[in-house]
């Protein structure tokens, strides 16, 4: 009797299966090596740039570090500096202040014409009224100081001397400025006359004066800016010039003596 083996024939196993995965495994991994190694490049590469920035801008700060050391106390410095500059135009600028009020007195004396006397001088806000001192500020500037103001009082044989006395007083914004004469920079401005009026008999201490008109002028002291140079004016223009108008003017004819009273400078 013949047997027939219906089963298929045993498949024979492979004894190196596993070399395929093995080559697999080793091709990523050489995968893998190859990219950290790339990466760990482009990071160092990153790292030494920087590394070479900083070591740059140490060297550039050691070598700023003797300039900061002499600013360090800059501050100081400078303020120190100030003070002095403060000082040095104390010195200079009040060195015409302290003369200012003696300049004006000399060319309120030296501008007086003959026939013409003083009875009342009075320089800053002493001795003038509120409304004195209202139109004063109207024409004045707010950085004016108190003692830049004056007002004279007297009496003179006519009104033409007042108007010369005041045309005089006029005249010292246009003389010319010479650095060694002091007096030069002094000037006067805002020059109003405030009243004329002949006096009344009771008010008097002198009749003999009476019939001599009284007048009150009044004006602010001004320093001259440095290089300041003149309008050169006509020497007649102070003679000739029209006196500003008049403010309480009161004109009186007495036949009875007018008295001033004393009054000191």
């Amino acid at each position: 009797m013949i047997k027939v083996n219906l089963c298929p024939v045993d498949e024979l196993d492979n004894e190196y299966w596993y070399i395929p995965d093995i080559l697999v495994l080793i091709a990523v991994g050489i995968g893998a090596f190859i990219a950290v190694n790339n990466y760990h490049d482009t990071i160092r590469e990153k790292i030494d740039a920087l590394t070479t920035e900083h070591q740059s801008k140490v060297e550039a700060t050691n070598k700023l570090t003797p300039d900061l050391e002499r600013f360090k106390n800059l501050g100081s410095d400078i303020a120190q500096l100030e003070s002095k500059i403060r000082a040095l135009q104390t010195i200079t600028v009040s060195k015409l202040g302290k003369y200012k009020l003696v300049i004006a007195l000399e060319h309120l004396q030296n501008f007086k014409p003959s026939g013409l006397w003083l009875t009342h001088i009075s320089l800053g806000s002493a001795g003038k009224t509120d409304l004195d001192l209202r139109g004063q500020v109207e024409k004045s500037s707010d950085s004016d100081n108190d003692n830049s103001s004056y007002a004279v009082e007297g009496q003179a044989f006519d009104n033409i001397l007042t108007a010369e006395y005041m045309s005089g007083m006029r005249s010292t914004q246009n003389q010319d400025e010479k650095s060694v004469d002091p007096r030069t920079k002094i000037s006067f401005e805002n020059i109003v006359l405030k009243s004329a009026k002949t006096p009344i008999a009771a008010d008097s201490d002198f009749d003999e004066l009476s019939i001599y008109p009284e007048f009150k002028i009044l004006g602010r002291i001004v320093e001259r800016a440095e290089n300041f140079a003149p309008e050169k004016a006509n020497p007649l223009q102070s003679f000739f010039e029209i006196p500003p108008p008049m403010e309480d003017v009161v004109i009186r004819n007495t036949d009875t003596g007018l008295s001033r009273k004393k009054r000191s400078f």
